[in-house]
Order: structure tokens, then C-alpha cells, then sequence
């Protein structure tokens, strides 16, 4: 191990714990809904000091599977890409728990647009580009069309069935609606007597949704029937 390896594990070891006492939050990011806004307002909120982020894949998944993972001591709220699992609330038994939902379409389109803005910036773009760009297929709404229609790349197409596979979203404290993203703001003030002030980063450049993707609902009943009602 290089010297410089050493020094990080130790500051990790030193500067970390397993299970803070003062976690008050955990915030279940979904990709393209409330990530890097709601992070900046968490920020203004807490302190940048006090968030903890959990974004290496590898950190993500032992946590999505209950497990506990070294966590900064001092931080009083942990967010990132990981799921939901029932022993985050035997982990963190005082911690409130946050997720925020966008229609299942619109965040398809979001994501496949995000990929084609990064390209090979971005991991999963290597998947998108073999099938389909690959094949002539490059244009935004032909993609999610096939996306949607063939299935071809579930972790899109099953989202929130795949995140919310071992905790229902109703048993979370507080789910979001990006559609109505300021009011939903104003009711997680007014429920935990937060003072959140609305932000909005991270806009696709990419023009709108069309409309004529919402014909294609009927093939994701399965990811509609958990949101709906939070939309």
C-alpha cells in the first residue's frame, strides 16, 4: 500500500464511525429526480459539513443491502444513490427518511438525455451507445421509444419497482413530487419544521418531453401504480 493510501485510510478510520448518533435524515436519491438541487438546499440547510454522501457504486450497494458502511463523523444527514432497506431504520433508529419521484416517463427521457449530453463522460452511456446509436437509433425520443417499448434496459424501465423492492414508498417519512417540487418543499417545512428554500440545478439543455410519449404509459402500469399517488 503507497503512503498516500495509508494516510487516506487512516483519515477515513479516524473521521468516520460506523453508526452516528445524530443522523436525522436519510434522503434516498432516485436518478433524475431531486439530486444535486435538493443537495445544495440540504447544504444551506445543515451545513455542507453535516451531509454525507453516498455516490461510489460500491459504497451505494453495501448500504442498499442493510449493511452499515463508515459514515463521517458529524454528519447529521446521509444522501445518495442508494435504496431503501429495512434496516436503515435499526441502523439509524431516530433518522427521518426522504424520497423524491418524478412520472416515470419523464425521468426516462431525462436520463436518456443526460447520457446523450455525457456520452462516454458517463458509464452507462457504453450500454446506450452499443444499443442503439450503434444501429443508427441516436435521436432522444426514438430511444426512449425503444427503451420503454423493448425493455431493453430494465434498471431504466423498472426503477421504482427495483428501488422500492424491500421498504414500500409509503412507509417512508416524507415522499416528494418533482412535478410539484415547491409545494412539496413547503409541506416537508411545515411536517418536520425545516426551513428549505426551493432550487432548481442541473436543467437538461434538451428540449422538452413530446407528448406523444405519453401514449406509452400502458407499458409501464407497474411503475405508475407506486407513484401516482405522490405525483
Amino acid at each position: 500500500m503507497t503512503l498516500i493510501r495509508k494516510l487516506s485510510s487512516l483519515f477515513q478510520f479516524r473521521h468516520r464511525k460506523l453508526q452516528p448518533e445524530n443522523i436525522q435524515w436519510l434522503s434516498y436519491h432516485i436518478p433524475k429526480t431531486a439530486g444535486s438541487s435538493l443537495r445544495q438546499m440540504l447544504y444551506k440547510e445543515f451545513g455542507r459539513s453535516s451531509i454525507f454522501s453516498v455516490y461510489r457504486p460500491d459504497e451505494a450497494k453495501t448500504f442498499g443491502k442493510g449493511n452499515a458502511i463508515p459514515i463521517r463523523i458529524g454528519a447529521s444527514v446521509v444522501h445518495g444513490h442508494f435504496k431503501p432497506h429495512p434496516k436503515h431504520s435499526e441502523l439509524f433508529p431516530n433518522a427521518h427518511s426522504m424520497v423524491w419521484v418524478r412520472d416515470p416517463i419523464q425521468r426516462i427521457w431525462s436520463l436518456v438525455g443526460h447520457l446523450l449530453d455525457l456520452q462516454w463522460k458517463h458509464p452507462h452511456y457504453e450500454m446506450l451507445h452499443h444499443l442503439y446509436v450503434t444501429k443508427g437509433v441516436a435521436n432522444q425520443h426514438d430511444i426512449v421509444e425503444r427503451i420503454i417499448k423493448d425493455n431493453s434496459i430494465p434498471y431504466m424501465v423498472d426503477a421504482y419497482s427495483r428501488f422500492f423492492s424491500a421498504v414500500d414508498i409509503q412507509d417512508l417519512s416524507f415522499v416528494g413530487s418533482m412535478q410539484n417540487f415547491s409545494a412539496s418543499i413547503d409541506s416537508l417545512n411545515k411536517e418536520f419544521d425545516l426551513s428549505l428554500k426551493p432550487l432548481h440545478r442541473n436543467s437538461s439543455t434538451r428540449a422538452g418531453m413530446p407528448g406523444s410519449l405519453d401514449n406509452l404509459k400502458y407499458l409501464l402500469e407497474h411503475e405508475y401504480s407506486l407513484v401516482d399517488d405522490y405525483l
